[in-house]
């Protein structure tokens, strides 16, 4: 029940080569049933871009939209030290951008990238680890986080800012700077 990311599994090579994010507009419920998701055995190509999330979800025009993910577990390619690991040792010790930054962003910014806000957000028995960060969440009207694990993040575990969402039974281990990062919407606004 293992779902392995390669190079040749549709993930193309952008004009800056590095790997590009699965994006998904509008409403996604994404059910991983149990399954893992693991990125340790890309090639990837050093990138000094910080929008190179695995999985990102955003607005395509809607007034509001619907996020859904359940029962997944993904698996990203550096530890807590910012050292690669698996198949990636040629950038060991380098830029650790080179890798997928984020396993998961949802939303952005309202105010500075004109997008619509989440309205309803749930996220339930999710493992993240190996990644920069763990998850991003942004301008969620409406969300419930319950029964996640994040862990091996090189920086934050979990990113919030604009933000009403209730947590519940969360578990972040061994991140480099914060468990859980939040800043107010006020403060998004005066530092742009």
């Amino acid at each position: 029940n293992d779902l392995f990311i390669t190079k040749d599994d549709n993930f193309g090579i952008d004009d800056a080569n590095r790997y590009m994010s699965l994006w998904f507009f509008g409403d996604r419920y994404l059910y991983g049933n149990g399954y893992v998701i693991s990125t340790k055995n890309l090639e990837l190509l050093p990138s000094d871009l910080s929008e190179n999330d695995l999985f990102a979800f955003f607005a395509s025009g809607e007034e509001y939209y619907t996020v859904e993910i359940h029962d997944l577990e993904v698996i990203g390619s550096v530890d807590v030290n910012g050292q690669y690991t698996g198949n990636l040792e040629q950038f060991k010790g380098k830029a650790i951008n080179s890798g997928f930054r984020r396993a998961f962003r949802i939303g952005r910014n309202l105010a500075y990238e004109g997008t619509k806000p989440v309205k309803d957000l749930v996220i339930s028995n999710v493992k993240v680890s190996g990644f920069m960060i763990g998850l991003r969440l942004e301008h969620i009207v409406d969300g419930y986080v319950t029964d996640i694990n994040i862990s091996q993040c090189v920086t934050n575990g979990i990113e919030c800012n604009q933000n009403i969402i209730t947590f519940n039974n969360i578990y972040v281990g061994q991140v480099g700077a914060f468990a859980i990062e939040m800043v107010p919407d006020d403060m998004m606004k005066e530092n742009g």
